[in-house]
């Protein structure tokens, strides 16, 4: 094993705390995102979002080509890939940072996530649910993380670290668009 330097976090004194949301389009390349200036409407209601004052994205690079290597590599901040002491230990989890710092947190996934929450900090994570949870919910497909977003019971007052991960990311986006679209 290598031996590599412990990572550290500082929080930004001078920023407020706000409600963050991830979006994890980790099958889909950002160059084909409205939101990043694509000229098809992939992504309209995030476009329309990024008009305002409020909203800041980024992309962000997967560390894996499977979900289950991607999706805990991304989430825990982690720069090499052989670093499985960091991993391990969870210091820069993204949602144990969240926890620390006061946010509510939740995971949601129109996927099915089995085995991925252990290595997500999971005691960290407030609401966790994936399809196995979100079948019920009204709406079709991706929509049913809406459904599952109103019912979180969180005190929107407060700080919210939420990732979201859709499905249809994995599908041709013109197969997925809503009738109304």
């Amino acid at each position: 094993f290598a031996n590599y330097a412990p990572y550290s976090a500082q929080r930004e004194t001078d920023t407020p705390a706000r409600h963050v949301v991830l979006i994890l389009g980790e099958s889909t390349a950002y160059s084909h995102w409205q939101l990043y200036g694509y000229d098809r409407p992939t992504t309209p209601q995030l476009a329309t979002l990024a008009r305002g004052p409020d909203f800041v994205w980024r992309y962000g690079v997967a560390a894996g080509v499977s979900t289950r290597v991607a999706v805990p590599m991304f989430m825990n901040a982690q720069r090499e890939p052989d670093n499985l002491q960091h991993i391990g230990g969870k210091s820069a989890a993204l949602f144990r940072l969240a926890k620390q710092n006061g946010f509510q947190t939740a995971f949601l996934s129109s996927q099915k996530m089995d085995g991925i929450s252990s290595s997500l900090s999971s005691p960290d994570i407030d609401l966790w649910q994936d399809i196995n949870q979100l079948d019920d919910m009204p709406g079709e497909l991706d929509r049913k993380l809406i459904s599952a977003i109103e019912r979180t019971g969180f005190d929107w007052k407060k700080p919210v670290f939420m990732v979201l991960n859709p499905r249809c990311c994995h599908s041709p986006y013109d197969q997925r668009l809503p009738p109304d679209n």
